[in-house]
């Protein structure tokens, strides 16, 4: 499906994907410097693993232009990991730069997740949107 999408969408999207990036790149300097030594290590490095891979298709989502409900989806469905991380490390001795790590991966995640919200009241393809029935 190809469409024009309209100027607010595209740059209501383009913030989106601006703080979609700085998620993957937080995800990914984790995944380089984080230490496999303990056990707990190891499990945030297998959850960041999983955000990754959800970052990804969120990314794929988008850059297919798929449908409004598809975007939230990936882009819930990203929220849950990242939660689920910040959830898994709180009964951890993991220290407070990791923590303020995984908190600010939280803040990303939601941030996304409204964002994606909002994008899909507005979703250009859709055609329960505004901008299908101009």
């Amino acid at each position: 499906m190809f469409y024009a999408a309209t100027p607010s969408y595209d740059d209501a999207l383009q913030k989106a994907v601006d703080v979609i990036v700085d998620l993957d790149d937080l995800v990914r300097l984790l995944l380089v410097r984080l230490p496999r030594i303990k056990p707990w290590q190891r499990s945030l490095a297998d959850q960041l693993s999983n955000a990754e891979r959800e970052v990804q298709i969120l990314r794929m989502t988008i850059s297919l232009e798929r449908a409004a409900n598809e975007l939230t989806d990936a882009a819930m469905s990203l929220r849950r990991t990242v939660r689920a991380i910040e959830a898994g490390l709180r009964a951890t001795r993991a220290d407070a730069g990791t923590r303020q790590a995984v908190l600010l991966l939280v803040a990303l995640s939601d941030s996304i997740a409204r964002m994606m919200n909002g994008l899909a009241a507005t979703h250009p393809g859709d055609a329960n949107s505004e901008g299908a029935r101009t």
